[in-house]
């Protein structure tokens, strides 16, 4: 499996694990970054708010794991998308 650095997170592509599930950052500074980018980005917002979209179980999957990785720090986590 190829390395995932800091700034692979910052792309708005999904990072797949060997397994098919999203690959998730460790550092909770990381996620909530990945996350505020995720939600600038159309695409993913439709595939959040869209169950009929197809990448709506692989994003919503990965958005649980980054709210809850997020949610280990201190801070204010990035606002959820409107549906």
């Amino acid at each position: 499996m190829a390395e995932i650095t800091a700034t692979d997170w910052g792309k708005p592509e999904v990072v797949i694990s060997s397994d098919g599930s999203p690959l998730l950052p460790s550092s909770p500074e990381i996620a909530r970054s990945r996350l505020a980018t995720l939600q600038a980005d159309p695409g993913y917002i439709d595939a959040v708010t869209n169950p009929q979209n197809p990448a709506h179980k692989l994003r919503m999957a990965e958005r649980a794991g980054l709210l809850q990785i997020a949610s280990r720090a201190q801070g204010a986590l990035p606002a959820t998308p409107k549906v």
